[in-house]
């Protein structure tokens, strides 16, 4: 019988890696004591609609990545993605210029 290994094979993040400090603000919105019917969230919305984003891109879909850092790489394109098309819209397409 082999004994059960006291360490986990991987710890994340890494015992040496330095903190990261964000500034970030969380509120954690919660039911109406006695609710039973349905009741907009304030702000749930916009999370909703960000994850509906996000997963319009293929490899954010399913779980494929095996490190966490590459699932947020993508979900990180995934955004700018959302962005630069936003901002393509705004603008108008460059004229052909005949020479």
């Amino acid at each position: 019988m082999i004994p059960p290994d006291p360490a986990p094979a991987a710890v994340w993040p890494p015992a040496d890696a330095e903190p990261i400090a964000l500034d970030l603000t969380v509120h954690l919105v919660r039911k109406l004591p006695g609710q039973h019917t349905f009741v907009v969230l304030p702000r749930r919305w916009v999370v909703e609609r960000t994850f509906a984003w996000i997963s319009k891109k293929r490899r954010c879909v399913r779980d494929y990545e095996h490190l966490p850092a590459s699932h947020a790489a993508f979900v990180t394109w995934a955004m700018i993605h959302v962005m630069v098309t936003r901002l393509a819209r705004n603008t108008k397409p460059a004229q052909a210029t005949s020479t």
